[in-house]
């Protein structure tokens, strides 16, 4: 039986993962803004028995309790 040597891993970027993450459109203080509300919101989830409603949202992310244009219905 003929032997084929494995397929080469995908080349990364010098750096790794982190050095991608620099490279985007994102700069360093934007992503650590979306991480930061990324986790509140996640929090927020994991602290209640079903869905955030969109109010809920709007108060983990620190935004106005009566927005405009915002409808406040139950949770996607």
């Amino acid at each position: 039986m003929e032997e084929h040597p494995a397929p080469a891993a995908p080349a990364q970027p010098a750096g790794g993962p982190a050095r991608r993450l620099r490279a985007t459109s994102l700069g360093d203080d934007a992503l650590a803004d979306e991480i930061e509300l990324y986790g509140a919101v996640v929090v927020a989830a994991s602290e209640k028995d079903g869905c955030l409603t969109a109010a809920e949202i709007d108060e983990a992310l620190g935004m106005p309790a009566d927005r405009a244009g915002r409808a406040s219905g139950p949770g996607w």
